[in-house]
């Protein structure tokens, strides 16, 4: 990522941009992954949710990075330092990254040998959780793409007003996220994701109906703030269904968030081009309800003896490295 980041602000011409781009999309899916896969092994250590707690992190790295990039707009850099700047930043989380000891968490011998090597089969298992994070990717793309656009051109908002939809989406994403794993232990997962899904339906139904840009801007705060929940509990979810490759079955779950980044872009970007704004956020309503049907999928955290492990963990006894 580091090297990326430099080459994309130094790039003598396209080729390499397009080269430079290629290798940051090869960083940022391994990463995915491998953060996803460190969240996994930490939640079955302990016994809890955690998935909230790592996606909340990414949401406000998200709200951090703009804030960078912002400043040194302010002070006039050039693209290509503060590139340099965020990958200085990159570079020294990397060189100060270890490895932490976790509660043991070794699976029961039965858990690992029983269960077959990862193969079609779980391509259909994932469908559930793949097509919650579809969704949730379509949603991002259409309100960061087309809010302040429809805030500016269907709603006369000024050009100060018309970023505050997006802002506010990303201020619920913040929220829910913070919230996600203490909803998931008091209202177990299933029925977060169904009053997830719900709040996401009826927000995005009311910023296609919104006659006035503050309703369209409470609207976005709310889509934000239910689409928050539905992809950690995915991750969290398909992570379960093979405890043993949970690296495997990430790397291929994250295939269908891709996919969601690339049709929400293009349709969002066929009914901008069209001003059809309010139609932009009406089809993805429609998608949100039909994530009703895939909650009983969502499973909760396995409970047992991890608080115990967690003590010994603490006072220095017992723990293993992961």
């Amino acid at each position: 990522m580091v090297a990326a980041l430099v080459l994309i602000g130094s790039a003598p011409d396209e080729a390499t941009v397009i080269c430079a781009y290629i290798l940051f999309g090869l960083a940022v899916g391994a990463l995915d992954v491998g953060v996803s896969t460190r969240a996994a092994a930490i939640e079955r250590a302990y016994g809890r949710s955690v998935f909230g707690s790592f996606c909340m992190a990414w949401s406000v790295g998200g709200v951090v990075a703009a804030l960078l990039t912002a400043g040194a707009a302010r002070l006039e850099w050039s693209v290509a330092a503060g590139l340099n700047a965020q990958a200085g930043i990159v570079l020294l989380l990397a060189l100060c990254m270890r490895s932490q000891a976790l509660p043991s968490s070794a699976p029961e011998p039965s858990d690992t040998l029983t269960q077959p090597p990862p193969g079609r089969r779980l391509w259909i298992r994932l469908i559930p959780f793949g097509l919650v994070l579809l969704v949730v990717y379509v949603v991002e793309s259409t309100v960061s793409a087309w809010s302040a656009v429809y805030l500016r051109q269907t709603l006369a908002a000024s050009l100060t007003v018309a970023p505050l939809a997006y802002a506010a989406y990303q201020a619920g994403t913040v929220v829910g996220r913070a919230a996600t794993d203490r909803l998931v232990h008091k209202c177990g997962a299933v029925s977060v994701i169904r009053a997830a899904a719900l709040v996401v339906a009826c927000a995005l139904a009311g910023m296609a109906a919104a006659p006035s840009w503050p309703f369209a801007v409470l609207a976005a705060g709310a889509v934000g703030l239910g689409a928050s929940v539905l992809a950690p509990l995915s991750l969290a979810s398909a992570a379960r269904l093979r405890p043993a490759a949970s690296e495997v079955v990430l790397a291929r779950l994250n295939l269908f968030n891709y996919v969601g980044v690339v049709i929400g872009g293009a349709v969002s970007r066929l009914l901008g081009s069209t001003g059809q704004f309010r139609l932009a956020y009406a089809a993805p309503a429609a998608l949100a309800l039909l994530l009703l049907a895939t909650a009983r999928h969502f499973t909760q955290p396995p409970h047992g003896t991890q608080p115990m492990a967690a003590r010994r963990a603490c006072s220095g006894r017992g723990s293993a490295p992961s």
